[in-house]
């Protein structure tokens, strides 16, 4: 997702107001919760810019939605915020950049596994710290199922890639052979 300026100087925002008091893991936890909400249901985004709808319906709409799910007063004051400066629609943006900001500050990359059939826990801890291990910083990776692999696995983070898909084993194996043959 590409992230506006604005969205960015409103998680520069926050995260400068969460570091003042060191509340991190609540404000992270209610930023997951919420982003799960609007990814889960579009149409929940939606409503909160619908030009009909007024700022203080709106935000009696975030308070009756994640009432009991946010935890911290400074986040529902952020909402707020957004909902009075016409701004809630970058909400995905910004906490993506808040998210990047912690993840910089914890020295945290995060990345994707796509597999063709699923990982189960023990493998994904080992693959975690091996990844980890090799990049020398802690890792967040997220795990897809891909059935356009045929088998193996595929691994990126930050800018980095390690293909261990067979397709990309065989196309390496194929180029050996066409280099040897000339």
């Amino acid at each position: 997702m590409q992230v506006s300026e604005v969205a960015r100087r409103y998680a520069n925002a926050l995260f400068t107001l969460v570091s003042s008091n060191g509340s991190f893991d609540v404000i992270v936890e209610d930023l997951k919760a919420i982003k799960q909400a609007l990814t889960k249901d579009p149409e929940f985004l939606k409503m909160l810019n619908a030009p009909v709808v007024s700022s203080s319906d709106r935000i009696e709409f975030i308070q009756k939605t994640f009432g009991t799910t946010i935890k911290s007063e400074k986040l529902k004051d952020f909402l707020s915020l957004l909902v009075d400066k016409g701004r809630i629609y970058l909400l995905l943006q910004i906490i993506e950049s808040f998210e990047k900001a912690v993840d910089e500050k914890n020295d945290v990359l995060r990345g994707t596994v796509k597999t063709a059939a699923p990982i189960e826990s023990e493998q994904r801890k080992s693959l975690e710290e091996s990844v980890s291990k090799r990049l020398n910083k802690g890792v967040a990776l997220e795990y897809e199922e891909d059935k356009s692999l045929v088998g193996g696995i595929r691994i990126e983070v930050g800018s980095y890639l390690f293909d261990g898909s067979i397709e990309t084993q065989i196309r390496m194996l194929n180029d050996d052979i066409t280099r040897s043959i000339r």
